[in-house]
């Protein structure tokens, strides 16, 4: 059995690509659900919209916003950086 991760050693940095925040249904979103549970797990999420992507010199990139989700409140946004 897979012993669940707490803060540190082992943690992943999970990248969502979805619709905006605002749009986003809080109480029924699968995704919301299992970035919740990935967080609960002591991952970082990270978020981004399908246009926060770009292809340079053979290289994918991405803007990402690294968030805290809640169920009630939505998502905040921790800080904003390129991958």
């Amino acid at each position: 059995m897979m012993k669940h991760n707490r803060k540190g050693r082992g943690q992943l940095k999970i990248a969502f690509v979805m619709d905006p925040m605002a749009e986003i249904l809080l109480d029924v979103d699968t995704s919301l659900s299992i970035m919740l549970e990935a967080e609960k797990r002591g991952h970082q999420i990270l978020y981004l919209e399908p246009h926060d992507m770009s292809y340079r010199n053979g290289v994918l990139w991405a803007s990402v916003r690294r968030v805290l989700p809640s169920r009630s409140s939505g998502f905040r946004t921790l800080d904003e950086r390129e991958i």
